[in-house]
């Protein structure tokens, strides 16, 4: 409810996962796993594929800190691969500069999966965010 979603539950291999995971004493990183699997679920309940927790050894990363530095990693080689691209064309004297152009397609992409995930709901999809409303609406306009 509060992040807007209709779910019905867990899947019970989804459930099995949390519960092979050592949370000790890490109710916060349970929660967070819980509310991004939430927002990532395509149905109306929680598979092990959203939850995509992989069992770590000890002294490695856990499954949280797997995920960020892979999708750092995958969002690091975007952005320098669309630099690249930018900086190989030509601009002209009216385009802004490669950083301005750079964020603007990346917070295109995050709008538009947003308010795609929350069913073009802007309220939910500027909490999904973390931004206001207003700054949403915005980012609207500039598109």
């Amino acid at each position: 409810r509060e992040l807007d979603r209709q779910l019905a539950g867990f899947e019970p291999e989804a459930m099995a996962l949390l519960s092979e995971q050592p949370w000790p004493g890490n109710v916060r990183e349970l929660e967070n796993r819980v509310r991004k699997a939430a927002l990532l679920a395509r149905g109306n309940r929680i598979t092990a594929d959203d939850l995509r927790l992989q069992q770590a050894p000890d002294g490695a990363q856990s499954p949280v800190e797997s995920l960020e530095t892979t999708a750092g990693q995958r969002l690091d080689t975007a952005v320098a691969t669309l630099l690249s691209q930018l900086l190989d064309q030509t601009a002209g004297d009216d385009d802004p500069p490669p950083f301005h152009r750079i964020t603007r397609r990346v917070e295109g992409v995050l709008v538009a999966e947003a308010l795609r995930r929350t069913g073009n709901n802007q309220v939910a999809a500027s909490r999904l965010l973390g931004i206001n409303r207003t700054t949403l609406r915005k980012k609207l306009r500039q598109r």
